[in-house]
């Protein structure tokens, strides 16, 4: 496992996000979102999930695994003629200096809640194909 994963599915809305009566350049994954957190929640039930959180880019979940915690960033990745391919980037949050240092989260600090994630991806290949773990190089590359 890598930074990020990539995979397609045609469960979720690919209409624009409407966030207060505007609706967004894309689609937010917030139903992506929703639905990974209750499977998250039914895999590793020790895990605090916070509701969404709707950017303009994407959608985040805040995740806690006792004191630890990580950010999964949702994004849809309509590149390529692929419209239901969509991505989940890892990291845990910094601190301003390492964020103003340009410090990025290790690939490693994250491989827990990847695990979980990666078997919440593997259970059900009907709603999550063609997974595929990258780097955040070969990530950055494919938006």
């Amino acid at each position: 496992m890598n930074d990020a994963v990539l995979f397609r599915s045609n469960s979720f809305s690919l209409e624009n996000t409407v966030v207060d009566g505007t609706a967004a350049d894309l689609p937010l994954g917030l139903d992506l979102a929703q639905d990974l957190r209750g499977r998250l929640a039914r895999h590793a039930p020790h895990l605090w999930i916070h509701e969404p959180i709707l950017e303009d880019w994407g959608t985040v979940l805040w995740v806690k695994d006792g004191r630890t915690e990580y950010h999964l960033e949702v994004h849809w990745i309509g590149l390529g003629g692929v419209e239901t391919r969509w991505g989940i980037q890892f990291s845990r949050p910094r601190g301003c200096l390492l964020a103003l240092l340009g410090r990025r989260t290790r690939p490693e600090e994250c491989r827990p809640i990847q695990a979980i994630v990666a078997r919440v991806l593997e259970e059900d290949p009907r709603h999550f194909h063609s997974v595929e773990w990258v780097t955040q190089a070969e990530y950055q590359e494919r938006l």
